[in-house]
């Protein structure tokens, strides 16, 4: 018997009226952050308006820079959607 799919997802501060916590659990198999891009779009309101402001993903702690749509992802992760930060 294998364990269900779990996939563990933590908003940025501006989407967490949108989820209790900010803290989504996807039970449904995600391939990579370009499919859980367009899964959030349909749960998570405010996502789809505001998708491509300054945000970056993090997989399991690790900031995704490059390529961030094949990113491949397996039950158990931990993403984390940030604000991205820029400065001079």
């Amino acid at each position: 018997m294998t364990a269900p799919y779990r996939l563990e997802v933590r908003l940025a501060e501006p989407f967490h009226d949108d989820l209790v916590g900010g803290i989504l659990i996807i039970h449904e198999p995600v391939a990579d952050l370009g499919a859980l891009r367009a899964l959030l779009c349909e749960r998570v309101p405010r996502f789809h308006a505001q998708r491509d402001e300054g945000y970056v993903f993090a997989v399991n702690g690790r900031l995704v820079l490059h390529d961030e749509r094949r990113t491949p992802l397996q039950s158990g992760d931990e993403v984390e959607l940030m604000l991205a930060l820029s400065g001079g």
